[in-house]
């Protein structure tokens, strides 16, 4: 297919398929679903509104398009329905944004030639329609961005007849990297995360191969989990990259998942009771995609948080039993806030309109660090001192370097050499985070001789062990005395 034969639509969400099933009331005191398509003008109608998709989020605005008067126009919400902003830029007829991060913006312009076939062209935006740079390289026959991060911006670009490569820019078309391996059929690159650029590569067997490039067609590296027949990547964060792998035999179910930079890394998101699933972007530890099922044969929006076992049905959150379709498409997580862009469907696949779903995480409480006691100041080495006197006194400091009060505070020494060193109380047995207390250290050595004992001191947080050494000092022995009067003489020889 050539890309060119699609005015004004991603190739990559081309069917919405319609049949209604009601929807769970998962998680419905957490995520509300917002409409950001606008009132139809032309219509009195209230619940008349324009066909619109939300393809993106940076947090505080979301991206896409809105159909206006039978051709779409490059849109920005600013999370209502009423905040809706053209970004289309003026010298075309028709225009869409795919992706958006910080400030930048791509997505594709397109206009009639005098044949009146499609001309699509790569673009890129900067909030504002009047700043939007022509990204169409020469020598190709159309383009379309899928994603910008920091200075790149990647997509696919047709180099006829209906040959599609995966491209990279640099905000200008003269920055056009064509990243199509050596071999390759096709490829696609649908995401980046700054430095990396990630999506699909196929070769003459005709499999599409999960695929990572760092800059050049020649750094491909095939990203298929072991095992799997195919796989595709759809979407990037700063660690992730999510799309889908085909599981047991060549056909078989699409398995939403997330790599982390190598094939063998894979992680299975496929929820159960779904027959197909496909994550279509990351942010954080979240992912959000779209799951299948053939007894509804419709999707339905969804959102993963690293696993399997955490899928939610976003589906289920939108007005009831107006949609019967919805994909979600793009996510940002900031600031305790995750927001959802995407689209639902009516039954009919008529009636598209932008979707964001948020939801408010608990703000956690502030983390408090547990208690912890630090002797400030090691003791020191005590003089020599005399069996059984005692030395000059030593205080010693405390202090709770921790978040949490310290409790139960004592001193104590071991048991050898125990009755060498005397201790005080703690000025304080519980201390405040960052408050102190003192305590006394006095040597009195019961033995001649290098004396050494611990020092423990004990409270909630682990105990602190701290050797304390001195050294006792024999007595000196007073000659006895005689009749109370003088010592004794010895006689000397020869005397008496």
């Amino acid at each position: 297919m050539k890309i060119n034969d699609i005015p004004a639509a991603r190739h990559l969400h081309l069917l919405l398929v319609a049949l209604f099933l009601p929807a769970a009331a998962l998680h419905a005191q957490t995520w509300r679903a917002i409409i950001l398509a606008p009132d139809d003008p032309g219509s009195d109608d209230p619940d008349i509104v324009l066909p619109s998709i939300a393809y993106a989020t940076t947090g505080s605005q979301q991206f896409g398009w809105v159909d206006i008067r039978e051709f779409s126009q490059a849109a920005l919400w600013s999370g209502t329905a009423e905040s809706f902003v053209t970004l289309h830029p003026a010298g075309f007829d028709a225009s869409q944004i795919f992706g958006a991060s910080a400030s930048r913006q791509v997505g594709v312009v397109s206009y009639l030639d005098e044949n009146e076939d499609w001309q699509n062209h790569a673009g890129l935006w900067s909030g504002t329609a009047e700043s939007f740079v022509d990204l169409h390289p020469g020598g190709v026959v159309a383009s379309i961005p899928s994603a910008v991060r920091g200075s790149q911006q990647v997509g696919v670009v047709d180099m006829g007849p209906g040959t599609l490569h995966a491209a990279l820019w640099s905000g200008t078309a003269a920055s056009f990297v064509d990243l199509n391996p050596s071999g390759a059929t096709d490829s696609e690159a649908r995401a980046t995360n700054g430095t990396q650029q990630f999506g699909t590569v196929t070769f003459q067997e005709g499999k599409y191969r999960a695929a990572l490039w760092s800059g050049t067609a020649a750094s491909f590296v095939d990203l298929t989990p072991p095992g799997c027949p195919e796989a595709e990547i759809f979407g990037a964060s700063d660690s992730q990259q999510v799309g889908y792998a085909h599981v047991g035999i060549e056909g078989g179910e699409k398995h939403a998942g997330f790599w982390s930079g190598t094939a063998a890394s894979f992680v299975d998101l496929h929820p159960a009771g779904s027959d197909d699933s496909t994550a279509m972007a990351a942010d954080g530890s979240w992912q959000v995609g779209f799951e299948h099922k053939h007894s509804r044969d419709t999707d339905h929006a969804c959102v993963w948080s690293g696993t399997a076992a955490s899928f939610v049905d976003l589906h289920a959150f939108l007005p009831p039993n107006k949609y019967a379709a919805s994909q979600a498409i793009g996510i940002r997580s900031a600031n305790g806030i995750v927001q959802v862009s995407g689209f639902a469907a009516d039954e009919n696949g008529d009636g598209v309109v932008a979707v964001l779903w948020v939801i408010e995480l608990p703000t956690p409480p502030a983390y408090a660090a547990p208690a912890k006691a630090k002797l400030m100041t090691d003791p020191k080495t005590f003089a020599q001192t005399v069996v059984e006197k005692k030395s000059a006194t030593q205080t010693l400091t405390i202090t709770n370097i921790g978040g949490l009060p310290l409790t139960g505070l004592r001193v104590s020494t071991s048991r050898w050499n125990r009755g060498d060193f005397l201790l005080t109380r703690p000025s304080r047995v519980t201390l405040a985070p960052k408050a102190s207390a003192t305590f006394r250290v006095t040597f009195k050595p019961k033995a001649a001789g290098n004396r050494k004992t611990d020092l423990l001191i004990h409270s909630n947080s682990p105990m602190i062990k701290v050797r304390l050494r001195g050294r006792g000092k024999p007595q000196i022995s007073q000659p006895a005395l005689q009749n109370g009067l003088y010592p004794a003489r010895r006689p000397r020889a020869g005397t008496r």
